[in-house]
Parts: structure tokens; C-alpha cells; sequence
């Protein structure tokens, strides 16, 4: 009798452990995701600086979680179709993962702050000049300058074209329009050498206190100057190393819409 006694003391000490471990872990795992890149100022003006962001991103696998927002005619003066080694290598980096957005069409002040007729008007040709060159399944648009008129946004979602402006994502479905807070920042616009490791502890703390989803923007050239390129090699590799963390069935849940083209905000 004492035998058994025991025995279902040692039962109830085991699942009472069991399930004061578990939730004990639930509390303190936080909820990190690995950030999702926006590379503004997709352009032929910056083929180079690209090629230096890509070695990067590359190294620490982020090229299906990395957004290109392509300028279609950058200034009136850089064409597409004019650049075609530019174009080669926009294709090649979407062999590798990399998804192609819409940033606009000449880059020019905030264009897409105007009526619905003329901020269309630009997507419609942006879209033919893409499909020709057979870039094709624009989903998302990310405003110059982040300056977009509530026509022009209202023209966008109607059209089924996500939009991300500043902080805020927005999608309509099935004629009713959501709004997703996210946290995009970023750290290297001209960033001194000298400056790099304070933005980079900056960065951690924020990527660490985020409540939304996280977005790391940034523009070439900006980036390849100073200490850009070394930030975005300390804070990447420190995301990667956050998310070792986290158990492979989870990271699988998490990212089910992992390597499809549609941005998830939620």
C-alpha cells in the first residue's frame, strides 16, 4: 500500500513538474521573428551597390524574406529596358529568392501623392514596362518618400496592391480594408563608421522590443556608405543567431508563408 502511495505521489510531483516547465517556458520565450528586409531605390543608378548589398543578405539567407521596390524609370532617366544587364541581374537575384515590388515609376518628388487617374495611370505603364521584360506578379507598394494620397491609396487597394507607408501596412479584402501596425525601421541612411556599433545596439533593442512585425528598410548607396554595410552584417547575423532559439516545428508554423511572394503583416 505505502509502495503505491508512493508511486502516485512521484505521479503527481511528475505532471504537476511537467506542466509547471512548460508554462514556466511558454512565459518566458519571446516572440522573435526574423525581420523582413525592404530594399528601397531599386534602380539601374545603383547596380553595383546591389551587388555589395547581396553578398550579405545572402550570407545569412534572407534573400526570400528581402522585398526589391523597383523604380521603373528612375528620374526620367534610367529606363529598364535600357538597362538591360540591370535587368539580368534583377532576374538572377529572383532565382535566389528575392521578391520584386513596386516602388514607382519615376521617383520624382512623392509621386503618388496626386489624384487616382494619375497615380494609376503610372502604376498601368509601370506594369506594362515590367511584364515585357517579364517581371511580372507586382503584389505590393511601397510610395517614394512614403507620400501617397488617400486616392491614390484607395486606387491601390482596390486594385488589390498591398501598400506599406512609414509604420503602417495596408490590404483590402473582399472590399474591406485592413490596417497592420509594423515596425520598419532604419539605421543606415549615411551611416558614419564611427556611429556603426551604437546604431547597431540601438537596432537589437528595438528588433528585441518590437510588437509587430519587423522590417528592416534600407537604400542603396546609403547603405554602402560608412559603416552600412558592417551594421547590416552585425545585425543580421545577430537575428540569425536570436533565432536558433526556436525549435524547427515552430519556426515551420511561424513561417508557413515562408518563400510566398504575398507579404504577411499580420
Amino acid at each position: 500500500m505505502e509502495t503505491l502511495i508512493f508511486f502516485i505521489l512521484i505521479l503527481l510531483i511528475s505532471a504537476n513538474f511537467s506542466r509547471f516547465s512548460f508554462e514556466d517556458d511558454s512565459k518566458d520565450e519571446k516572440n522573435i521573428f526574423e525581420p523582413v528586409i525592404l530594399i528601397h531605390d531599386v534602380s539601374p543608378v545603383y547596380l553595383e551597390d546591389l551587388k555589395e548589398i547581396d553578398q550579405v543578405i545572402s550570407k545569412y539567407g534572407y534573400s526570400k524574406r528581402t522585398y526589391l521596390f523597383l523604380i521603373v524609370n528612375h528620374a526620367n532617366e534610367y529606363p529598364l529596358e535600357e538597362n538591360q544587364d540591370f535587368v539580368k541581374y534583377i532576374r538572377y537575384l529572383q532565382t535566389k529568392g528575392y521578391n520584386v515590388e513596386l516602388h514607382g515609376y519615376d521617383h520624382i518628388e512623392c509621386e503618388f501623392n496626386c489624384n487616382c487617374t494619375l497615380a494609376m495611370e503610372k502604376i498601368e505603364k509601370s506594369l506594362e514596362i515590367l511584364n515585357g521584360l517579364k517581371i511580372d506578379g507586382i503584389s505590393c507598394i511601397l510610395p517614394p518618400r512614403y507620400g501617397i494620397s488617400e486616392d491614390s491609396k484607395k486606387a491601390m487597394l482596390k486594385k488589390g496592391f498591398s501598400i506599406i507607408v512609414g509604420q503602417y501596412a495596408f490590404e483590402m479584402d473582399n472590399g474591406t480594408v485592413y490596417t497592420y501596425n509594423i515596425t520598419n525601421k532604419e539605421y543606415t541612411w549615411y551611416l558614419e563608421e564611427n556611429n556603426t556599433l551604437n546604431e547597431v545596439n540601438i537596432a537589437k533593442e528595438e528588433y528585441l522590443e518590437s510588437e509587430y512585425k519587423y522590417f528592416l528598410s534600407i537604400h542603396p548607396k546609403a547603405v554602402n556608405y560608412g559603416g552600412g554595410i558592417e551594421f547590416l552584417d552585425e545585425f543580421l547575423d545577430f537575428t540569425k543567431e536570436e533565432n536558433r532559439f526556436i525549435n524547427v516545428e515552430s519556426n515551420e508554423n511561424i513561417y508557413s508563408y515562408f518563400g510566398i511572394k504575398k507579404i504577411d503583416f499580420s
